[in-house]
């Protein structure tokens, strides 16, 4: 594909600043609309942009209905566009919630304009979605669904809610602290 310099501007911003990458290119289905841009971020998804840029760890509760998993999947989709081999995990009670996650990543993905989707997805199922530059991002419920592997960011959708959660970050800890810029964190509702 070739480039304009508008668009090459586009991705160098984008690539470099998540949060103009979710305010101009960000769309997303609602109840009531089918591609709704957003257009700003709430203060709550600002301040979990600032913590995941600056913190290795942290947990952020906030009530229902307030952008959560919508800025998780956001964070979890930069990452994989703008680099290479970047191994995510989503660890949630449920792996139909996982899954649901997983949609909503898709759905922003297909919503993007071409010249942002500097990498293409390969592959995606019910648990994993793979893309070309090497990065993937895979769901489980489970501490067995992530030993062994090597994570660069590892996601806890409603962490509150989660059985034995302390248990599980312990045991998860060491697949993702040996990273250099790696991250875990967790939202849940109140």
């Amino acid at each position: 594909m070739k480039y304009t310099i508008d668009q090459i501007r586009e991705i160098a911003l984008a690539s470099n600043d998540i949060k103009y990458f979710a305010e101009n290119f960000v769309y997303i289905n609602t109840a009531t609309e089918t591609k709704k841009k957003l257009e700003s971020l709430t203060d709550y998804q600002l301040g979990v942009l600032g913590s995941f840029s600056s913190e290795e760890f942290f947990e952020k509760i906030q009530d229902r209905q307030s952008g959560k998993t919508l800025i998780a999947a956001v964070i979890l989709l930069h990452s994989a566009l703008f680099k290479e081999y970047i191994y995510q995990g989503i660890v949630s009670r449920r792996l139909s919630d996982g899954a649901y996650i997983l949609r909503m990543i898709n759905e922003i993905y297909e919503y993007l304009p071409e010249h942002i989707k500097i990498a293409n997805i390969c592959a995606r199922n019910r648990s994993n979605i793979d893309f070309d530059n090497g990065s993937r991002i895979f769901v489980g419920s489970k501490d067995y669904h992530f030993r062994g592997k090597g994570m660069t960011n590892l996601y806890f959708d409603e962490y509150r809610y989660i059985k034995e959660y302390d248990k599980l970050i312990e045991c998860l800890y060491p697949v993702v602290c040996n990273g250099v810029n790696s991250r875990i964190f967790a939202l849940s509702s109140i």
